[in-house]
């Protein structure tokens, strides 16, 4: 199994996503409180849902990585923005294109 079909594995499904922070969020609000506020907390979901993502692919990405390298490798971080290019002679070539 590659490293992305290994990341899908691991990251969290949308809806359980959304169904977590929308229990925390929209459980103790009572019926008007969401009517009148609903822009807002369409929002404030839209928010949290990305952050709670946001962790999730974090730890799952450096989960996978860990489990495949050892020693010398990029963190997540860096495989994800290309910056691992930058420190090669190879790579920084590349890089400069990915600006």
């Amino acid at each position: 199994m590659n490293l992305f079909d290994q990341f899908k594995r691991e990251i969290p499904k949308n809806q359980q996503l959304v169904g977590a922070v929308c229990d925390s969020l929209l459980n103790p609000l009572d019926e008007n409180t969401i009517k009148t506020s609903f822009s807002s907390l369409v929002e404030e979901l839209h928010d949290h849902i990305y952050e709670k993502y946001l962790t999730a692919e974090w730890d799952a990405g450096n989960r996978v990585i860990s489990l495949h390298f050892s020693g010398g490798v990029p963190s997540f971080y860096q495989l994800k923005g290309f910056s691992f290019l930058s420190h090669n002679p190879v790579g920084r070539e590349q890089a400069k294109h990915l600006k």
